[in-house]
């Protein structure tokens, strides 16, 4: 019902806070991994270590890119985080719409009708439906492997994919919009500077394992 934090943490002249979700997660009971508060962060740049999980808040004045990776181009889209990523191997890529939602179990999840017009993407063919159950309801679904996801500045194969029908809304987009979640995002470290539109993902080598896909 309420959260509480008794220790006292020194942090760097650069940071504004520092938070552990562990002890969140488990007194909640639930995962609590996902982009807490992005819309009300508004200019405040913050880094999201999946890995841990440990959420730190930077100071605008004192926030550097210097250090940081290549940054990738980030929309905020219906108030949440998407990054644009492409699927399928070079001489045929399809590109898509990924809403971070590292709240989401699915390593990676993309319209039912890519499945159909989109088979060049498919590691394993798959025709069979079943339902997912979730908060709204159940709709359609099927799960195989994508061969190839260009995520991040990183090249993935063999990713876990579940394909779904999408809400209502998701249709009406210029590209197809899916959603990548905690099981490929955990393999980054996330600084999101969103007053300048980007995202700095920092690959981490040592979260990546053979059932949610392999980099090249």
């Amino acid at each position: 019902e309420s959260l509480s934090f008794t220790d006292v943490v020194e942090l760097p002249a650069r940071r504004a806070a520092s938070l552990s979700l562990h002890r969140s997660t488990s007194g909640m009971g639930v995962p609590v991994n996902g982009v807490i508060g992005y819309p009300s962060f508004g200019s405040t740049p913050f880094t999201l270590d999946l890995s841990h999980p440990l959420l730190v808040l930077h100071r605008r004045d004192a926030f550097e890119t210097l250090d940081k990776p290549d940054p990738v181009p980030l929309v905020t889209f219906r108030g949440l985080p998407v990054i644009e990523a492409t699927l399928g191997d070079p001489e045929d890529q399809r590109v898509v719409w990924l809403i971070l939602d590292s709240g989401a179990h699915n390593e990676l999840t993309l319209p039912l009708e890519l499945r159909r017009r989109w088979p060049g993407i498919l590691a394993v063919p798959q025709h069979g439906t079943g339902r997912t159950r979730g908060v709204g309801g159940s709709v359609a679904s099927t799960a195989t492997w994508v061969s190839r996801l260009n995520l991040l500045g990183e090249s993935l194969r063999d990713v876990p994919t579940n394909f779904e029908t999408p809400p209502a809304e998701m249709g009406r987009t210029p590209v197809p919009v899916g959603r990548v979640g905690h099981g490929l995002l955990r393999r980054f470290q996330l600084t999101f500077d969103r007053a300048n539109g980007v995202v700095y993902p920092l690959y981490l080598p040592r979260q990546a394992g053979p059932d949610n896909g392999s980099a090249d």
